[in-house]
């Protein structure tokens, strides 16, 4: 199997599928703690704040192991 060169396009979906897998961990946490990380009662703040740190994690370890499509070793 041949590895596939990174484009623009597969970067990008990459890029959103590595914060979408990261973020999914939210909902676990939901499972294991209903009574703070809920949608309703208050919690949901906490709950989207999780979300967004764990989205922005997954994009930040894509980031670092995989250079942007285009650019050559120095």
């Amino acid at each position: 199997m041949s590895k596939q060169p990174m484009t623009w396009q597969r970067f990008g979906l990459s890029l959103i599928d590595a914060g979408i897998n990261s973020a999914s961990s939210g909902v676990t946490v939901m499972l294991v703690d209903p009574v703070d990380f809920n949608l309703f009662g208050g919690g949901a703040l906490k709950l989207g704040a999780l979300l967004a740190v764990g989205f922005l994690a997954g994009i930040f370890t894509f980031l670092r192991a995989h250079r942007l499509p285009g650019v050559e070793d120095a």
